[in-house]
């Protein structure tokens, strides 16, 4: 799920559904990231990223906030 909050602010969310048994510790239940994301040529974009094992609250092994990626870029077209 994406949401567009304002002009190019968005955050986004994915939840995942694995088979009875088949998670491995290392695979997520869910990622997020938000930011501001203009493709325009000569434009920055600053976005969040958080790719890591996120689990449920009720379950171990969860991932922080600070295991996350920060990225900030620059487009240019050529």
């Amino acid at each position: 799920m994406s949401y567009n909050i304002y002009d190019h602010f968005y955050v986004s969310a994915s939840a995942f559904v694995y088979p009875q048994g088949n998670q491995e510790p290392w695979n997520p239940d869910f990622i997020y990231s938000f930011g501001y994301f203009n493709w325009r040529d000569n434009t920055f974009s600053i976005q969040y990223n958080n790719y890591a094992g996120n689990s449920f609250p009720w379950k171990e092994g969860t991932a922080g906030f600070l295991d996350g990626s920060l990225s900030i870029s620059w487009h240019k077209s050529f």
